[in-house]
């Protein structure tokens, strides 16, 4: 390498120190004047929110329903089923509702008083509907009236239940039935009482469909259906409990009968259903 070159080299390291080296000032050393707040982006900035809060409206409570779930639809339109296919044949069975919920008349011929399969295919039909329709109107009126004791969100379980606890009921007022037919009154009386028993049962379950559709459609209404419901059952019970009445009610020692008949059967019943309900919800 030659003399110059290594002089220009040297040359330029030198000018890079003193570049490196030297002192800069700051422009702004005493902060920004007021001609650098005139700028209109600085402007902008200055007078913007510096957060913003999103704002809306309160959402709605969630409503249980059970509409949202898959096994109490598939139940209630199984019901509903097996009423359609029962009714191309056992229609008579629906025609004979009036004469079996008030009539006292006696059998004429030996034939009048048997169920033909296609009436028994269809009153059994009828009575899985109520069963199923009360179960799901007594979930729905549990988780509105008593919400401490639902412990799961499993309303198909609960459902279930109350569907089982409906089935029990039933056969268990049927056994009731019978044997105070058999005390108390003949096999004629004892079959009217039975025939009257199950079209109360039958007809109270067509009463509740609408009720149910509308309470899975509108179920910020369920107090008020629910309300509907009481009434439809205390009304069908009624219709009964006058049958029963003018099937036993001969004399007055009847009358005390009668008493006891209400007791036992249907304020005592009522009592041990409701703590039947509360335990099964207990239960999960």
């Amino acid at each position: 390498m030659n003399q110059d070159s290594i002089n220009i080299i040297n040359s330029a390291a030198a000018a890079d120190s003193v570049d490196v080296n030297a002192f800069h000032s700051p422009i702004y050393s005493e902060g920004f004047d007021n001609d650098a707040y005139q700028d209109s982006v600085v402007s902008n900035m200055a007078n913007s929110t510096i957060l913003s809060v999103p704002s809306g409206q309160k959402s709605d409570s969630y409503i249980k329903s059970p509409l949202h779930d898959t096994g109490t639809m598939l139940l209630f339109l199984l019901s509903i089923f097996l009423i359609t296919i029962s009714y191309r044949k056992g229609y008579k069975y629906i025609s004979d509702f009036k004469k079996n919920l008030f009539s006292l008349k006696k059998r004429q011929n030996i034939f009048e008083e048997h169920n033909t399969f296609n009436e028994i295919q269809i009153q059994t039909a009828l009575i899985a509907n109520t069963c199923i329709l009360e179960g799901i109107l007594i979930d729905c009126a549990v988780s509105l009236y008593y919400p401490s004791v639902v412990m799961s969100t499993n309303i198909f379980a609960y459902i279930i239940c109350m569907v089982g606890l409906m089935a029990l009921f039933y056969l268990a007022q049927l056994f009731i039935f019978f044997i105070l037919g058999y005390v108390f009154t003949n096999k004629s009386n004892t079959s009217l009482l039975i025939k009257g028993f199950n079209a109360s049962q039958a007809i109270l379950g067509l009463f509740l469909i609408p009720v149910v559709v509308l309470l899975l459609v509108y179920p910020h209404l369920a107090d008020l259906i629910i309300s509907a419901f009481i009434v439809i059952y205390v009304v069908c019970r009624l219709l009964f409990i006058i049958k029963g009445a003018r099937i036993f009610f001969n004399n007055y020692y009847s009358f005390f009968l009668f008493i006891l008949y209400l007791c036992s059967v249907e304020i005592i019943p009522i009592k041990l259903i409701y703590n039947g309900i509360i335990y099964l919800f207990s239960l999960f």
